[in-house]
């Protein structure tokens, strides 16, 4: 919600924001990215169900990897597991000509090292626009964002989206 609250503040008239949430905690890429994944199908239907009311695809916000970060062959599989995701997400989508904003990630749950390589790949990628939630602050947990963290996370997603979709470019 702070995402939308953002765009809103800042762009008046910029009508409806539908929000259509997908997140599933604790997968990995390879979850999302294989040639019949449920999941990446449940993002394709439910995002078609809500273009059904009208509405048009503006922005693909992406924040997934933990998971990844677990072991050595998750953290080997993830660039190219998402890579395919993103190419497959794009085609089942239509091609839609948004931007795709990602989240680099803040945290993980393996060694370091892996964290880090998973981060390369996310500043990497190209075509894809990045928000690093390195630094925000984490629950006692340490592995989830606080709930202020959050927030900044939404305005920081909203700036970027902003800042890149012509017709509501602000500065």
């Amino acid at each position: 919600m702070a995402f939308a609250n953002a765009i809103l503040k800042k762009v008046s008239n910029f009508g409806t924001i539908i929000l259509v949430p997908c997140a599933v905690g604790g997968t990995s890429i390879r979850e999302w990215s294989g040639q019949n994944s449920r999941l990446r199908r449940r993002i394709v239907e439910r995002t078609n169900e809500a273009l059904s009311y009208g509405g048009k695809i503006r922005a693909i916000l992406w924040y997934q990897g933990e998971k990844d970060t677990e072991t050595e062959q998750g953290r080997d599989l993830y660039p190219a597991e998402y890579r395919m995701f993103v190419r497959r997400l794009y085609e089942e989508l239509r091609h839609p000509q948004v931007p795709f904003i990602q989240v680099a990630l803040a945290s993980g749950q393996g060694d370091p090292e892996w964290l880090q390589s998973v981060r390369e790949t996310q500043l990497a990628m190209e075509d894809i626009i990045t928000v690093d939630a390195m630094g925000l602050p984490l629950q006692p947990d340490g592995l989830h964002l606080t709930t202020m963290a959050q927030v900044s996370l939404g305005n920081m997603l909203a700036h970027a989206f902003l800042t890149s979709y012509t017709p509501y470019r602000v500065s």
